[in-house]
C-alpha cells in the first residue's frame, strides 16, 4: 500500500441521523446516497451544503500557519466507516484531527483505534461542539484520544499542533483539554483531566473556508457554505447545546463578520466556481434583533448595491422574522436573493413551545408564514416531531405545522428529541461531571453512560413513550418511511427529473397516510403493531400505485422493488 505524508490528515465521519433516519440497522447507504431519496430531488436539494465546515475551517486556519493539511471526507467521499479506515489508512500524518458528534461517536472511535494500531505514535485530536460538552469523559474513556480542543479552535488548534510537530509540550495552549499523568478511568476522577481557559478567536480574522470539495460540490449540485457569524442572539432553547457550549468555550453569545467581508468572499466564490447560490451555515444568521438584523439588511442592500446576483439561504429563529416583518425588512431582503429560511419551529404545539421556551405561539407562526409567502421565501423547518411525552393530539398539531410551511421531506414526520448533555431536556453539564441528578457521570456502565451522553440512541417505543397510542404512531410512521425509502431511491435513481406534479402526489399521499393512520389510531380501528403493520403495507401499495405513473424520462430498466412490511416491533434506532 502506497502511503501519502502529510503533517496533519483532517477527517470527517457521518453516519447519519439518530433523531429521524432509518429504523433497521442493515438498509447501509451512506449519507450522501439517502440526500436525494430524502427531498426527491426538490428544491430543498440544492440548498444542502454538503461540505465538511468544521473540517475545511480548521483545514484553513492550519494551512494560514503554514502546515500541510489534507482533508477526507466521509460524507462526499460516498464512504462507510470501512471504506474511510482504509483510505486513513493510506496516509502517514503525524497528528489527525477529528470532530465528533453523539450520532458518530462509536463509529470515530472506531476509527481511531485502527489509526492507533497502525501508527501507535501517532497523535489524535478531536473537538466541536459536541466533544467541547462531554471533554472530560471522552478523555477518560478513550485512551485513543491524546487531546481535546474546547470551544472554537481557529487559535488553539493550529497553536498545539506545531508544538507537537516541534516535540513541545501542547498543554499549555488555551483551549486544549488534556489528562493529568496519563490517568484513565479506572485510576479516579479527581484531577485527572485538565482545560486550559479558551481564549476567543477575533471573528473578522477567522480564516475564510478551504473548498477542498469544491469539485464535488459542483458536481452533485449542492450548495457551498459561508460562516457570516457564530453563535446565537438568543441562546434560550431548552433542548440546545449552545447555552452550555458557549459557557465552557468563554465565547459571547453572537459576534458577526461585517457585510462588506460576507460578500467579498461571495463575490470571490461566484469567480472562482460559477456560484449562483450560498448557504449560510451560521447557527443565528441574524443574531439579535438590533445589530444583528441591522447587519443583515445592511448585507443584503450591498448585495445589491454590487449586483451579485445570489440566491441564498440561512438559518435564523422565529422571533428573529418577527423582527424583520414587523419593521417591514423582508422586500429588500427578498430582492437581495434570500429563498430559504431554516427556521427552528420546533413543535405545532403551544404548550410544547412554552416548555422550549420559543417565545412564540402558533398563531403569530401562521402569520409569519403567510407573509414570508407573499416574497416566495420558503421555510426549512427545524421541527421535533415527537418527544417522549408527546400525545397523539401533539403529534398531529406537528405534522400539520409541516403541512402549512408547504414543507416536505421522508424524514421529517419521525424526528425526535435527542437530550443533549448539557441541556435543560438533558442530563446537565456532562463536562463538568454534573447531572440533573448531581451524581457523577464518570464511573457510570457502558449502557447507562451512553444514555447520559446521548451517543447513538437507540428507543424502544414501549419505555420511549408515555402515550400508547403515539407509540402506535411513531412504529407506524418509523415503518412506512422505510420502505417509502426504497422506492424514492429507486425513482431518484432511474428518474433524473421527477416533475413538481408527482413529486407533490407522492408527498400529499405521505401526508395522507399519516392523517389516516392518526384517525385509525384515535377510533381504536388500530390497537396492536401487527394492526399497524397492516395498515402500512396498505398505504405503501398505494404508493407503489402512485410511482407506477412517474415516467419523466421513458421506462426504467427495472421496475420499482416491492417492499415486504417487516414487524413492528423491529423498531430499534431512530
Amino acid at each position: 500500500m502506497t502511503e501519502k505524508k502529510v503533517q496533519v490528515l483532517v477527517v470527517n465521519q457521518i453516519e447519519g441521523s439518530q433523531t429521524g433516519g432509518f429504523t433497521y440497522e442493515d438498509k447501509g447507504p451512506t449519507y450522501l446516497q439517502t440526500l436525494a431519496p430524502t427531498y426527491l430531488r426538490s428544491h430543498f436539494y440544492h440548498t444542502f451544503c454538503a461540505e465538511p465546515v468544521n473540517c475545511i475551517q480548521i483545514a484553513a486556519a492550519l494551512r494560514a500557519q503554514g502546515l500541510e493539511v489534507a482533508v477526507l471526507d466521509g460524507l462526499l467521499g460516498n464512504m462507510n466507516k470501512d471504506a474511510l479506515i482504509e483510505e486513513i489508512l493510506r496516509w502517514d500524518a503525524e497528528i489527525y484531527c477529528f470532530s465528533i458528534f453523539h450520532s458518530s461517536y462509536f463509529p470515530v472511535i472506531d476509527i481511531m483505534r485502527a489509526i492507533r494500531a497502525r501508527n501507535p505514535k501517532s497523535v489524535i485530536i478531536t473537538g466541536g461542539n459536541y466533544a467541547t460538552l462531554v471533554y472530560g469523559q471522552l478523555l477518560s474513556r478513550n485512551p485513543e484520544i491524546d487531546y481535546v480542543v474546547v470551544g472554537e479552535s481557529d487559535d488553539a488548534l493550529p497553536a498545539a499542533c506545531k508544538k507537537i510537530l516541534a516535540k513541545e509540550d501542547p498543554t499549555t495552549v488555551p483551549g486544549v483539554a488534556y489528562r493529568s499523568n496519563s490517568a484513565l478511568m479506572s485510576q479516579g476522577a479527581e484531577g485527572r483531566i485538565k482545560l486550559n481557559p479558551p481564549r476567543i478567536p477575533d471573528i473578522a480574522t477567522v480564516q475564510p473556508l478551504a473548498r477542498d470539495f469544491a469539485k464535488e460540490v459542483l458536481a452533485n449540485e449542492f450548495s457551498f457554505s459561508l460562516h457570516s457569524s457564530r453563535g446565537c442572539g438568543f441562546g434560550v432553547c431548552t433542548f440546545c447545546y449552545l447555552p452550555e457550549y458557549q459557557k465552557i468555550s468563554n465565547i459571547p453569545k453572537w459576534r458577526g463578520k461585517p457585510p462588506e467581508m460576507i460578500v467579498s468572499e461571495i463575490e470571490d466564490l461566484k469567480m472562482r466556481y460559477g456560484i449562483k447560490h450560498i448557504t449560510f451555515v451560521d447557527e443565528d444568521f441574524m443574531g439579535p434583533n438590533f445589530d444583528g438584523i441591522a447587519r443583515a439588511v445592511a448585507f443584503a442592500k450591498l448585495l445589491i448595491e454590487r449586483k451579485v446576483n445570489v440566491t441564498w439561504y440561512a438559518n435564523c429563529l422565529v422571533l428573529s422574522v418577527f423582527s424583520l416583518v414587523k419593521n417591514g425588512h423582508l422586500p429588500i431582503l427578498a430582492e437581495s436573493g434570500l429563498r430559504y429560511l431554516f427556521v427552528g419551529i420546533e413543535s405545532g404545539s403551544n404548550h410544547i413551545l412554552k416548555r422550549f421556551k420559543k417565545g412564540f405561539t402558533i398563531k403569530g407562526l401562521q402569520r409569519i408564514v403567510g407573509e414570508l409567502n407573499k416574497y416566495n421565501i420558503r421555510i426549512n423547518p427545524g421541527l421535533i416531531t415527537f418527544v417522549p411525552e408527546s400525545t397523539p393530539e401533539e403529534v398531529k398539531a406537528n405534522v400539520d405545522v409541516i403541512k402549512l410551511i408547504d414543507y416536505y421531506d421522508i424524514f421529517v414526520f419521525t424526528r425526535r428529541l435527542v437530550m443533549l448533555p448539557g441541556t435543560e431536556e438533558g442530563c446537565g453539564c456532562a463536562a463538568t461531571d454534573v447531572d440533573s441528578d448531581g451524581a457523577s457521570t464518570w464511573n457510570l456502565p457502558d449502557e447507562d453512560y451512553q444514555k447520559a451522553l446521548a451517543i447513538d440512541v437507540k428507543i424502544d417505543p414501549e419505555t420511549y413513550f408515555e402515550h400508547p397510542a403515539t407509540r402506535l404512531l411513531f412504529v407506524g410512521m418509523s415503518e412506512f418511511r422505510d420502505h417509502l425509502y426504497v422506492l424514492y431511491e429507486y425513482l431518484t435513481r432511474n428518474h433524473r427529473n421527477i416533475s413538481p406534479d408527482a413529486r407533490r402526489e407522492l408527498s400529499e399521499h405521505h401526508f395522507r397516510f399519516f392523517n389516516e393512520l392518526y384517525t385509525h389510531v384515535q377510533d381504536g380501528r388500530l390497537r396492536s403493531y401487527e394492526d399497524v403493520s397492516g395498515f402500512v403495507k396498505t398505504g405503501l401499495e398505494q404508493a407503489h400505485e402512485i410511482a407506477s405513473r412517474i415516467d419523466p424520462m421513458g421506462e426504467p430498466e427495472q421496475s420499482a422493488p416491492r417492499v415486504a412490511v417487516r414487524p413492528a416491533q423491529a423498531v430499534g434506532p431512530a
